[in-house]
């Protein structure tokens, strides 16, 4: 019987073959997971030193909210790694304390109601007013689509738009928000303009339709509702959990290949064959978990191809810095910087050590690049030039003079798509385009349904429920 390829040992990937095996239990149902690098994960990535010491160079935390958290609740669950969480509450200082830099000072983002009253650096009115502007502001409806920038800016005004939204977004996806979509991003905002006429009056209106996310049987989601959590991670870091994804695949039988890229994919109505350094795979569907970049080699037809390419990935640096002592004299998050400041392409600092202690060391995070890269460290950025705008901007910002005892500088290459502009109808023909020529092709992964740990998570279940339904009868 012909099996099922999934390309790519990411999260999505992983949670591919996680969700098809449970949907089919049968051994008969080959599943092989295809993966270029040594390890998975993808960029779950985690260092763990023989002291202890946990860094994380991609995401660290997850939100347990939406639907999207309860999932991946219940697979934490499935991989029995309860005991294994670690908990940040909505009332911790790293959810309470997010900042803003501009000017060279850290400014703390509002979470209450009254201070939403009074004028807040680095905002020139309350942004009580910003909800003001929204109730009167002429809306553009008609639109298909717009960026991020132009659409609070109208809607909220510039203020808003430049010192939180802008930087918000370098900190989602390392990308300019006057290029990404809001449609795609932060499509329930988009929606409410069209059909309402505001952003407010939209979620006025709407109010109680939108059920909260069922726990259903998963009894982390009910604790995460009870005890309002704001994130959580892993023991051993985030990367623990596509480890025990692995560790469960291979307990079920299916197969992990590491160092294995797909070098090239011919697909038909009646399936498909990849084709690896190793030999052939014949597959009777194929998930693709890869980048949108990675996939658009492996396939001919324009049709699909075109797409692929037009979805474009930015290159992050990502900068461990490790302290010895407690240097941090305001507890928080983190900081994420405006792309108007000049801050030599530095993002934003996380205060990794505030979320999750580590002794007596101050361990922060660096990121830098993503949509400038090329602007502030060329095309082949240099780690040693990376690094000293780092150690700048901890100087400069936090004050710390002290040289860190450990560092780590990693050039994450094309790491996190952009979701420019019409992106939700550049995935829609993209899709499209797959299923005109019938293949057998499922896509999953960040590039098509969101940056998010969780996203990919879902992302993975849906194209693992849609190969199973093609597959009729368990």
């Amino acid at each position: 019987m012909a099996g099922v390829v999934v390309l790519g040992g990411g999260v999505a990937g992983l949670a591919a073959a996680h969700y098809l095996r449970q949907l089919r239990p049968s051994s008969a149902l080959p599943i092989t997971v295809l993966e270029a690098a040594s390890s998975v994960g993808g960029w779950v990535n985690t260092t763990r030193h023989v002291d202890g010491t946990v860094w994380e160079h991609g995401p660290r935390t997850v939100r347990p909210a939406g639907q999207q958290g309860v999932n991946t609740l219940q697979l934490v669950e499935e991989l029995q790694l309860q005991d294994r969480l670690k908990i940040i509450p909505a009332g911790h200082p790293a959810t309470l304390n997010r900042m803003i830099m501009t000017g060279g000072q850290l400014h703390r983002l509002p979470t209450s109601l009254w201070s939403t009253l009074r004028p807040l650096k680095p905002f020139h009115r309350p942004l009580a007013l910003a909800a003001l502007r929204d109730l009167w502001a002429p809306a553009e409806r008609g639109l298909q689509d717009d960026s991020l920038f132009a659409f609070v800016s109208r809607r909220f005004g510039a203020d808003i738009a430049q010192f939180a939204v802008d930087p918000l977004v370098r900190g989602i996806c390392a990308g300019d928000a006057r290029q990404i979509s809001v449609r795609f991003l932060m499509d329930s905002l988009f929606e409410h303009e069209q059909r309402h006429g505001s952003v407010l009056w939209g979620m006025w209106k709407e109010r109680g339709r939108t059920a909260p996310p069922d726990p259903g049987d998963s009894e982390l989601a009910r604790r995460a509702q009870k005890e309002r959590w704001s994130v959580w991670s892993l023991e051993g870091g985030l990367r623990t959990l596509p480890e025990a994804l692995a560790e469960r695949l291979a307990a079920d039988g299916v197969s992990v290949r590491l160092d294995c890229p797909a070098t090239e994919l011919r697909l038909r109505p009646d399936g498909a064959t990849v084709h690896t350094a190793a030999g052939e795979l014949h597959a009777s569907h194929i998930i693709s978990a890869l980048p949108a970049h990675g996939l658009a080699p492996l396939v001919t037809d324009r049709a699909v191809t075109e797409p692929l390419e037009q979805i474009e990935s930015v290159t992050v640096a990502v900068i461990t810095l490790e302290y010895a002592g407690q240097l941090l004299r305001q507890p928080g998050f983190g900081y994420l910087i405006p792309s108007c400041e000049p801050a030599g392409g530095v993002l934003g600092v996380i205060f990794d050590t505030c979320s999750f202690p580590q002794g007596d060391r101050t361990i922060l995070t660096v990121m830098s690049g993503g949509a400038e890269m090329e602007r502030w460290y060329g095309a082949r950025p240099d780690r040693e030039q990376v690094l000293r705008a780092a150690l700048d901007e901890v100087r400069r910002t936090l004050g710390i003079t002290a040289e860190p005892s450990r560092v780590c500088v990693q050039i994450q290459e094309r790491c996190i798509p952009q979701y420019r502009v019409g992106h939700k109808a550049l995935v829609a023909r993209l899709r499209d385009a797959v299923r005109e020529r019938q293949w057998p092709l499922l896509l999953a992964g960040a590039a098509y349904d969101g940056v998010s740990v969780n996203d990919c998570i879902l992302s993975g279940r849906r194209a693992a429920e849609a190969v199973s339904a093609s597959l009729g009868e368990a």
